[in-house]
């Protein structure tokens, strides 16, 4: 199987979000959950529209054109889109990275990455991510997101990829989560 890495446009939106669904924690078993991830956030197909704002969403696609893999782009300016992502926007605006607050430099959120089951194991996450560096690198100096630590094979693919944990912390449910960040 090869796959095209390149940024989305709107015919493939729908196609994220099949995927996403098929992620989703509540939708999977905690077998698939430890050996495979989850994504937490569902996204609208307004939203995804507007968390990139003019930027574009990187894919991953099949021989037949379906999305098998993405990453998605948050903009700073659109931290109030999301409900369940305000508190990230929050929290990094009053982290720092190499001595300069977050708050006052160039970056953006990781609003999600996902790769479908039959994807897995063949680079497609890498290979995302390279694409999504290479379209935003002149325009920004990190990509930061949050992993649950629930979530070892997210944090564990995130950090092949050069991710470095930047801050832990606990929900008020007892949750613990993991801010980490890229240097683009």
């Amino acid at each position: 199987m090869t796959f095209q890495f390149t940024s989305a446009q709107a015919k493939n939106l729908a196609d994220i979000l099949s995927l996403q669904q098929e992620n989703l924690a509540q939708k999977r078993s905690l077998e698939d959950i430890q050996k495979e991830g989850f994504v937490t956030v569902v996204h609208s197909l307004h939203s995804l529209k507007k968390i990139c704002g003019s930027y574009s969403h990187s894919i991953a696609l099949d021989e037949k054109n379906k999305v098998v893999g993405f990453a998605l782009v948050m903009l700073k300016e659109c931290r109030n889109e999301i409900e369940i992502l305000k508190p990230l926007f929050n929290l990094v605006d009053n982290l720092s990275f190499n001595n300069c607050r977050l708050l006052e430099v160039r970056y953006f959120v990781m609003g999600q990455v996902c790769v479908a089951k039959a994807a897995r194991k063949r680079g497609v996450f890498s290979k995302l991510y390279a694409h999504l560096i290479e379209t935003m690198k002149t325009d920004f100096d990190y990509i930061i997101t949050e992993i649950s630590s629930k979530n070892q094979p997210s944090l564990k693919a995130h950090t092949a990829v050069g991710f470095k944990l930047l801050h832990q912390h606990k929900t008020a449910l007892g949750e613990e989560w993991n801010v980490v960040i890229l240097p683009l």
